[in-house]
């Protein structure tokens, strides 16, 4: 007699965790020493703890990525910040803000741009207990730390 065996595909019910590449190439491709491990999900109030206390990060995906400067970079930035303030100040277009500017684009998503522009067509801001806020409806924008109380806007 004769005893068959059915091979069973065993299904995983978890996902796989990601290798420190896997995140790299996610993030991308950014080299691995300037991604900032945290035993948990970094937050936004990691990003301002950080930038206070050592140097600039930024929040992608729920990890800190150390921003990224160089001479070349801070050379163009501060060019397209002249002649974007030049642009935008005498027009009464909006705000042009520097590299220092933390901006919340989205939950999770920090950045600190080497260039920004915030049009203020439409746009309230208030500042209130050490955080800025958008007013207008659909707000999401939150800047917090020692900046906070500054004419700081946030991108939404």
């Amino acid at each position: 007699m004769t005893t068959a065996i059915a091979e069973s595909k065993v299904e995983t019910q978890f996902d796989l965790p990601e290798t420190f590449a896997d995140i790299a190439e996610r993030l991308g491709d950014i080299p691995l020493n300037r991604i900032i491990w945290l035993p948990r999900p970094a937050t936004e109030d990691d990003v301002v703890r950080f930038c206070e206390a050592r140097r600039p990060v930024e929040l992608i995906d729920g990890f800190l990525v150390e921003k990224a400067m160089g001479f070349r970079e801070s050379l163009l930035a501060s060019l397209l910040i002249h002649h974007l303030t030049n642009f935008v100040l005498p027009r009464k277009l909006g705000l042009v803000s520097a590299p220092d500017a933390i901006m919340r684009l989205s939950p999770g998503l920090v950045r600190l741009p080497d260039v920004s522009f915030i049009s203020v067509a439409g746009h309230r801001c208030s500042h209130e207990e050490g955080r800025t806020t958008r007013t207008e409806p659909g707000s999401r924008g939150v800047v917090r730390g020692k900046h906070a109380g500054r004419d700081r806007p946030e991108a939404t």
